[in-house]
């Protein structure tokens, strides 16, 4: 257990400060504007209890399974070549970016196919390394990172 959970603190620490670091960036170089302060606004007692819910137990799992394990079972299947896992990798990626762009009300910027899907690569390495296992914890420890920062900024007023 401690080869899945040590890497997965690290994974999911290293993915949450990626997407911090790309959403200054693209906030100091582009017109973008972070929808987090909105959603701490919009965070009641109730709502953050279902956001911990679905962000950290249900939707993980969907996303990890779509985006992570079978991308890298399919390139495994393909090939045993490690640059067409890498390769897969990367798709599946930029298509998590993507899709957290194009489906979401809060992620609705074109910034954040790079502010979600370098994180989600952070990810896929993890998978490729550990396993599916530990991306699913390294995925939860991002979104609990995430969802403390949205209750800090909901709680104080900057």
């Amino acid at each position: 257990m401690r080869r899945t959970l040590s890497p997965a603190i690290l994974y999911g620490a290293l993915a949450f400060a990626l997407a911090g670091t790309l959403t200054f960036a693209a906030k100091a170089f582009t017109d973008y504007q972070p929808a987090i302060s909105a959603a701490a606004g919009a965070l009641g007692h109730g709502t953050i209890v279902m956001v911990l819910i679905v962000g950290t137990l249900l939707g993980v799992w969907f996303e990890e399974g779509l985006f992570r394990w079978l991308p890298i079972r399919l390139a495994r299947l393909v090939s045993a070549d490690k640059r067409v896992h890498w390769a897969f990798a990367v798709i599946a990626s930029i298509a998590f970016g993507y899709l957290h762009f194009a489906a979401s009300v809060l992620h609705g910027q074109w910034q954040n196919i790079f502010i979600q899907g370098a994180p989600a690569f952070v990810l896929s390495a993890a998978c490729l390394r550990y396993g599916y296992l530990t991306t699913v914890f390294a995925h939860m420890v991002w979104n609990v990172m995430v969802i403390v920062l949205v209750v800090i900024l909901a709680v104080v007023p900057l």
